[in-house]
């Protein structure tokens, strides 16, 4: 027992040290071929045991690591594996007698230098391999039948990543490509990319994957799995993945593949793929964005301004939403009118609220004329200048698929201009003549001036102090009286 719980010590140490359950190859290019050798710690007769410590030394002058895990007969052990200065140590330990036979330790390394047999350059130890008796009293179990298993193997498959812009949409484009001969028949690829430079659109196989059944999905943004299946090996060689993107901003974004399974599944086994990856990188010089523009209005004071919401040719949209913002001190919004390039388009136009106007629209089929959407009608009540602010909260294309895909877009503001023209003086509601009418707004001023407008408040000042009350009433009705 206190044998078994210093292994347990040990294995807790060799857990805090550097693991190497698995390494990722480093990407190169696809005309050099990496030479793996195979080495495993094999049990080949059944073997009772409890615990052990196994230890791997090698000329690492000539051999790089690669990968090294426990072998699949610990299973149900509790291992943990390490590599330091030369040297890939093991222990296990398990709370009952377990049975193994196969493999204990799993490494593979790539040939750097000489042209030795592995065995040359690779030796094991066992510094412990323990079992219990029926009394559950320890004793050194046979390692008679513990020897060091090598294979030599060459690498079989390379997959690649491309970035483009397409000559045909000049959109962008990646393409995944994967060596001839790989006889593959399962495969899990991961490609990540930065999403603040391209999102992405859709996938689609190409000639070296015409007939497998593939998946392909963006998992979150900048990651997409791409999952593939096929009933017999694929010899076949070159590009076999297709994602099209859209451009966000300008800028250089990495491509990166990551090979989470390839193997080929046949009806007696499953064979792993070893295979390299090269990643890529993608440049975006210049965003092409549609651009929405607002026309300009001048109106005088209760006068009408029209203004006109205006599309480019061909954007294809079939979803928007779009927020137009402005002054309520200086216009009131009034109505909407459908023009030529929404002409077949379902179009919703509110005021959610004072100085804000929803607009939101659909068409099935896409928007392809371009010019005036839709003209919105204002009434100027008081002097100045105010922006038309329009944001766009949605601009996008759904295919018939269902796929959506966002239209860059930016926008060109509008203003509408109030004037105020030549006044008659003492015409208080502005209509160029003096009225029994200017004496009602006077009165309406002295009674409920928060209601009036601040152009009709100031000319209802008849005697210019400043505050409109009962002296301005009696001034006016003199004045009337006055000029007959």
């Amino acid at each position: 027992m206190k044998k078994m719980l210093s292994l347990i010590v040990a294995l807790m140490i060799i857990a805090t040290q550097t693991p190497y359950a698995y390494i990722q190859p480093e990407s190169v290019m696809a005309e050099q071929t990496e030479q793996i050798e195979s080495v495993s710690i094999n049990v080949s007769e059944l073997t009772e045991i409890t615990n052990g410590m196994i230890t791997v030394t090698y000329d690492n002058t000539k051999l790089l690591l690669k990968s090294s895990k426990a072998g699949d007969t610990l299973s149900s052990a509790m291992c943990a594996v390490s590599n330091k200065d030369g040297k890939v140590t093991i222990g296990f330990v398990s709370s009952s007698v377990i049975s193994v036979e196969g493999s204990l330790l799993d490494i593979e390394f790539e040939r750097i230098s000489g042209t030795e047999d592995i065995s040359e350059l690779c030796s094991f130890e066992i510094n412990e391999f323990i079992s219990l008796d029926k009394d559950g009293k320890e004793y050194n179990a046979s390692t008679d039948s513990v020897k060091l298993v090598s294979d030599t193997v060459k690498e079989s498959a390379v997959v690649s990543v491309v970035g483009k812009i397409s000559e045909e949409t000049s959109l962008p484009q990646v393409m995944l490509n994967i060596s001839e001969n790989t006889n593959a028949t399962n495969g899990v690829f991961t490609v990540k990319y930065d999403p603040e430079i391209i999102k992405f659109e859709n996938g689609s196989v190409c000639k070296a994957f015409e007939g497998v059944m593939a998946e392909i999905n963006e998992v979150s943004p900048g990651t997409i799995k791409i999952a593939f299946i096929n009933n017999t090996a694929i010899s076949a060689g070159g590009d076999m993945i297709q994602l099209d993107f859209s451009a966000v901003s300008e800028g250089n974004t990495a491509l990166e593949v990551e090979v989470n399974e390839l193997c080929n599944i046949s009806d007696d086994s499953t064979k792993d793929i070893i295979c390299k990856t090269i990643s890529g990188s993608l440049t975006i010089d210049k965003v092409e964005k549609s651009k929405i523009t607002l026309t300009d209005a001048t109106a005088e004071v209760s006068g009408k301004a029209d203004i006109f919401v205006s599309l480019p040719e061909n954007t294809g949209v079939t979803n928007g939403s779009m927020m137009l913002e402005y002054d309520t001190k200086l216009v009131k919004f009034d109505s909407s009118e459908i023009c030529e390039a929404f002409e077949g388009v379902m179009a919703e136009v509110n005021e959610v609220e004072p100085g804000k106007i929803m607009i939101a629209f659909i068409k099935s089929d896409g928007i392809s004329i371009g010019g005036n959407a839709l003209k919105l009608s204002f009434t100027a009540i008081a002097e100045g200048e105010t922006s038309l602010a329009l944001s766009v909260k949605e601009f996008s294309k759904i295919s018939v698929t269902g796929d959506i895909s966002d239209i860059p877009v930016e926008t060109a503001n509008g203003k509408i201009t109030v004037t105020v023209s030549e006044e008659v003086e003492y015409d208080v509601d502005g209509n160029g003549v003096v009225t029994a009418i200017d004496l009602v707004y006077v009165q309406k001023c002295i009674l409920d001036s928060l209601n009036v407008t601040p152009d009709i408040y100031r000319r209802a000042d008849v005697n210019k102090n400043g505050e409109v009350n009962i002296f301005d009433l009696i001034r006016l009705k003199q004045i009337m009286l006055e000029q007959g």
